[in-house]
């Protein structure tokens, strides 16, 4: 069945004009017809929407019942990324939101090869890869891509989180004795840095700011790949593997 995802909530009843880029898409690639079924998911519910009318640039829908979305994990995960180069956190953002991620948020670190996180294009594009690779995992919404931002507004995601965990190729507990540490944690953060790794400077901020060190194992992980094992060994954690 047709997928279209909608960053607003809808109700039953309810009429929805899709236009722009989805609008063109279901009307000229998919061909969308007047009585075709369509699920919308609106932030986290998947609706059954049936076609009433189709322009050449728009797609009008009427919205049906609601059921909490599939493909959605019971934990919410931020991933703060240390910007590394743009091919490698175009790669993060798109294995992350298959994997589960909730929200990607890549920060300037003082070892960044790169500091400002790229044009507003690329900022659009790693948007456009989470929004692809949530439809073809199935995903219930499209993990949000922030902007790229400084170290201090990154560490001070902890207190947004139930817990925050720095992996840190230097030193601190294995991820697995904190994680079972936290049985109840729904909303995690995790920190991983950039090519560089997370200078000693940064890591006093950090910690001050209530990040707790782990370790990945005895292997020092690549920038794109530690982000990625972190989120994974969590999912599995709670139960989402």
């Amino acid at each position: 069945m047709r997928k279209l995802y909608v960053e607003r909530p809808l109700t039953p009843g309810e009429t929805l004009v899709v236009a722009g880029s989805d609008g063109r898409h279901l009307a000229r690639v998919l061909r969308a017809g007047v009585g075709d079924a369509l699920t919308v998911c609106a932030m986290g519910t998947e609706f059954s929407c049936t076609v009433t009318a189709v322009t050449r640039e728009t797609v009008t829908v009427s919205v049906g019942e609601g059921r909490p979305a599939g493909g959605e994990p019971g934990v919410s995960v931020t991933l703060c990324v240390g910007l590394p180069k743009a091919e490698k956190l175009e790669h993060v953002v798109q294995k992350s939101v298959e994997l589960g991620a909730d929200r990607i948020l890549p920060f300037a670190a003082e070892r960044s090869v790169v500091r400002d996180g790229g044009s507003p294009a690329k900022a659009l594009r790693r948007a456009k890869i989470a929004a692809e690779a949530a439809k073809q995992c199935g995903r219930g919404r499209v993990p949000e891509v922030c902007p790229a931002t400084d170290f201090t507004s990154a560490a001070a995601e902890a207190k947004n989180a139930d817990l925050a965990l720095l992996c840190y190729e230097l030193g601190g507990r294995p991820l697995s004795e904190v994680l079972r540490e936290h049985p109840d944690a729904r909303r995690i953060a995790v920190m991983t840095g950039p090519e560089g790794g997370i200078s000693a400077a940064e890591f006093e901020q950090a910690a001050a700011a209530g990040w707790i060190p782990v370790t990945l194992g005895s292997r020092i992980l690549r920038c794109e790949t530690a982000p990625l094992a972190a989120l994974t060994a969590i999912l599995y954690e709670y139960g989402e593997f």
